[in-house]
C-alpha cells in the first residue's frame, strides 16, 4: 500500500512539473509568432519525452522493493522458500540480502521446530506407557498407540471428543478431574490403580497439569501393571506352595522320628512300619528335589538334548504299555490313535516319553472310573502335534493360564498328590525341542494338552 501511494505521488509530480513547464513555454513564447506551431510542438514533445522518463525511472526504481515486498507477504503466508533477486547495483540490493538472510534464518528455525516436533511424536508414539492430554475444554487432544491398545479404541475418533465419553470409565474419568484440579505450581500427580477392559487388565492411571503455552493441558498417563501384579501373585503362590509341599513330608517324618524315640523303636513290628513311612515321605522329598533341580537346569538352558529323527508313535505306544498298569488300578482304557505313515519327528526320545508320561498320569488321575483317555499323534505342517485328552471334570477357567506355572495345582487345597511342577518341566522341555504346549479346555467334560515337536529336516 505504501509503495503504490509513493508511485502515484511521484507520477503525479511529474506531471504536475511537465504541465507548468508546458505552460510556462507557451505563455514565453506566445508573443512570438514566427515559428509559434512548431514551438508550441516541441515544447509538447518535450514534455511527454520528460514524462514517460519519468515513468520509465520510477518503474525502475520501485520495481525491486515491490518485489521485495511480494516475497515478505509469501513468506508471511508459511512459504519459507520465497528468495527475492539479490542485483548488486539496485538501491534495494542491499535490502535484499538482509531479506534472505532473515528468510533463510526463519527457514532454518522452522526446520529445526519440525524437526523436534516430529522426533516428539515419535517418542510419545513409540512409548510403552499410553499417553492422552486433554485441553481446557475437557476434550482428547492427543493419544498414542499404547493408549489405543490399553483402551481398546480408535484414535481418529476419540480425537476432539470428551474425554469422559472416551474413556467410559468413572474411575479413570475422575483420575483426569483430579488431574484438572492440581494447580499449576503444584503438578504433583494424582496415581491410582484401575482394573478394566476385556480381558481385565491392572492399569495405573494418573494425571497432572502440564505448562505450556496453552490454557491448562492435562496429562493423563496409563501403565500396565497387569504382568506386574500377575508376577507378584506368582511368587506369592510359588512360595506358599513350596512351603506346603516341603512342610507335610517334614512334620510326618518328625512325628514318625518323636513316636519311635517315644518307645516305638523297642517293638520291631511297629518299628519297621514307621520305618516303611518314613521311606516314602523321605522319596517324596528326593523326587521334589529332583524336580526342582531338573527345572531349575531346563529354565537355565542347561540340559542338553540328543535328538535325532524318531517316530513318535513309538514312544506314545511305550509310554501306554508303562501306564497300563495304574490304568488297570483305576479302570480307565488307554486308547492310541496315531496317525498312518506319520511323519519322523526331531527329538530327545527320553525327554518326550517324560512329558508324555506326566501327562498321561495326570488324564488318568483326572479321569472318572471306566472312563477312558486317549493318545493320538497327527502331522500339521511342519509340525508333529501329539495330544493327551481325558472326560474328567476338565480345568476351570480361571486355571487355564496358569496351569503350566511352577507348583500351580487347580486343587487349590493342595491336597491332590503330585508336587505342581510336572507341567512346568514339561512347557519347558517341549520349548527347548522347538515346540510349543497348549491346553484345550472344556470345562464339565474334560481337557486335551496337546504339544508340538518339528518334523525330521523342516
Amino acid at each position: 500500500m505504501h509503495v503504490r501511494f509513493s508511485n502515484r505521488l511521484l507520477l503525479g509530480f511529474i506531471a504536475v512539473v511537465t504541465a507548468i513547464f508546458l505552460l510556462l513555454g507557451i505563455v514565453i513564447l506566445a508573443p512570438i509568432d514566427q515559428h509559434r506551431s512548431w514551438i508550441i510542438v516541441a515544447l509538447v514533445a518535450a514534455g511527454f519525452a520528460v514524462l514517460i522518463t519519468g515513468l520509465i525511472f520510477v518503474r525502475l526504481a520501485t520495481r525491486p522493493l515491490e518485489e521485495i515486498v511480494a516475497m515478505t507477504r509469501r513468506v508471511s503466508h508459511g512459504d519459507l522458500s520465497a528468495r527475492a533477486d539479490e542485483e548488486p547495483r539496485s538501491e534495494f540490493g542491499d535490502v535484499a540480502v538482509a531479506f534472505n538472510e532473515m528468510a533463510d534464518e526463519l527457514e532454518a528455525t522452522f526446520s529445526a521446530i519440525d524437526l523436534e516436533r516430529k522426533r516428539l511424536e515419535s517418542v510419545v508414539e513409540h512409548l510403552a506407557d499410553g499417553i492422552i492430554i486433554v485441553d481446557a475444554e475437557g476434550r482428547v487432544a492427543l493419544m498414542n498407540l499404547a493408549a489405543e491398545r490399553l483402551l481398546n479404541l480408535k484414535r481418529a475418533p476419540s480425537i476432539g471428543r470428551s474425554y469422559a465419553e472416551v474413556l467410559r470409565d468413572y474411575e479413570l474419568a475422575a483420575v483426569v478431574r483430579e488431574g484438572q484440579a492440581i494447580p499449576l505450581a503444584d503438578a504433583a500427580p494424582t496415581t491410582t490403580i484401575i482394573e478394566m477392559g476385556l480381558p481385565r487388565r491392572w492399569v495405573q492411571a494418573f494425571s497432572y497439569p502440564i505448562p505450556s503455552g496453552e490454557p491448562h493441558l492435562t496429562l493423563v498417563v496409563l501403565r500396565d501393571v497387569t504382568e506386574l501384579r500377575r508376577t507378584e501373585a506368582v511368587r506369592r503362590d510359588f512360595v506358599a506352595n513350596v512351603s506346603h509341599d516341603l512342610r507335610t513330608p517334614i512334620a510326618s517324618l518328625k512325628a514318625l522320628v518323636e513316636t519311635l524315640l517315644d518307645g516305638a523303636l523297642d517293638d520291631p513290628t511297629v518299628a519297621r512300619d514307621f520305618l516303611a513311612r518314613m521311606e516314602v515321605e523321605v522319596d517324596d522329598l528326593v523326587r521334589l528335589v529332583e524336580q526342582l533341580l531338573q527345572l531349575s537346569r531346563v529354565e537355565a538352558g542347561q540340559l542338553e538334548l540328543r535328538t535325532s529323527p524318531s517316530a513318535i508313535g513309538e514312544v506314545i505306544q511305550r509310554v501306554a504299555e508303562r501306564m497300563q498298569a495304574q490304568a488297570t488300578l483305576k479302570e480307565v482304557e488307554i486308547v492310541v490313535d496315531v496317525q498312518p505313515d506319520l511323519p519322523a519327528a526331531e527329538f530327545d526320545a527320553e525327554r518326550i516319553e517324560q512329558v508324555l508320561v506326566n501327562l498321561l498320569q495326570n488324564a488318568i488321575k483326572f479321569s472318572p472310573r471306566r472312563g477312558r483317555t486317549t493318545i493320538s499323534a497327527t502331522a500339521s505342517g511342519q509340525e508333529i502335534v501329539v495330544a493327551v485328552a481325558d472326560r474328567g471334570p476338565g480345568l476351570d477357567p480361571s486355571d487355564v493360564e496358569r496351569i503350566f506355572e511352577r507348583f500351580y495345582k487347580a486343587d487349590r487345597s493342595r491336597a491332590a498328590s503330585g508336587s505342581g511342577l510336572g507341567l512346568a518341566i514339561a512347557k519347558h522341555m517341549i520349548q527347548l525341542h522347538g515346540g510349543r504346549i497348549w491346553v484345550e479346555n472344556d470345562f464339565g467334560r474334560g481337557a486335551t494338552f496337546k504339544f508340538s515337536l518339528p518334523r525330521a529336516g523342516s
